[in-house]
C-alpha cells in the first residue's frame, strides 16, 4: 500500500512537471508582433538651462498611434539639444488605447531616445514599465521625431 501512494505521489508530480512546461510553451508562443505608425500631434518644450552649448528642456509631446497600438499618448520628460544640432530624450509615456487583440486600456512605458535634430531622422525605445492590464510591450520606433513607425513585440 505503501508503494501504491509512493507511485501517485510521483506520477503526479510529473503530470505537474509536463503542464508547466507546456504552459512556459504555450505563453512563449503567444508572443505577438507589433507594427504601426506614431504621429506627433503637439510638443511644449520649457527651456531649463544652456550649459557648454547644451540647452536643457523639459518636454511634453502628445502622439497619436495607428497600428497594432491604437489611441494616444502623453509623453513627459526631459530633453538636450546639444550644439551640434542632436537632440536627445528621456522620460515617460502614457499610452491610452487599444492593444491588438487584447483590448483597451492604459500602457505607461519608459522612453529613451534620440536624433539629428527636433524634426530629423530619430529612433526611441519604449519599455513597458506599468499598465491597467498584464499585458507585456516593447517598442522600437524609427523616422523622424515627428513621424515614426514602430515594431516590437507584445502578449496579453
Amino acid at each position: 500500500m505503501h508503494k501504491t501512494h509512493h507511485l501517485i505521489l510521483i506520477a503526479a508530480l510529473a503530470s505537474a512537471a509536463a503542464t508547466a512546461v507546456l504552459a512556459g510553451q504555450a505563453t512563449a508562443a503567444s508572443q505577438s508582433t507589433l507594427s504601426g505608425t506614431f504621429h506627433e500631434d503637439s510638443r511644449t518644450l520649457t527651456f531649463v538651462k544652456e550649459s557648454g552649448g547644451n540647452l536643457y528642456f523639459n518636454l511634453q509631446d502628445t502622439h497619436t498611434y495607428t497600428g497594432s497600438l491604437t489611441g494616444t499618448d502623453v509623453f513627459t520628460g526631459t530633453g538636450i539639444i546639444k550644439r551640434d544640432g542632436s537632440v536627445s530624450w528621456h522620460g515617460r509615456s502614457t499610452f491610452t488605447g487599444t492593444l491588438a487583440g487584447c483590448g483597451t486600456g492604459t500602457i505607461v512605458f519608459a522612453a529613451d531616445g534620440g536624433g539629428d535634430s527636433l524634426t530629423g531622422p530619430a529612433h526611441c525605445h519604449q519599455e513597458m514599465i506599468d499598465g491597467t492590464k498584464g499585458w507585456e510591450v516593447n517598442l522600437f520606433l524609427e523616422g523622424t521625431t515627428t513621424d515614426l513607425t514602430y515594431g516590437g513585440s507584445y502578449s496579453c
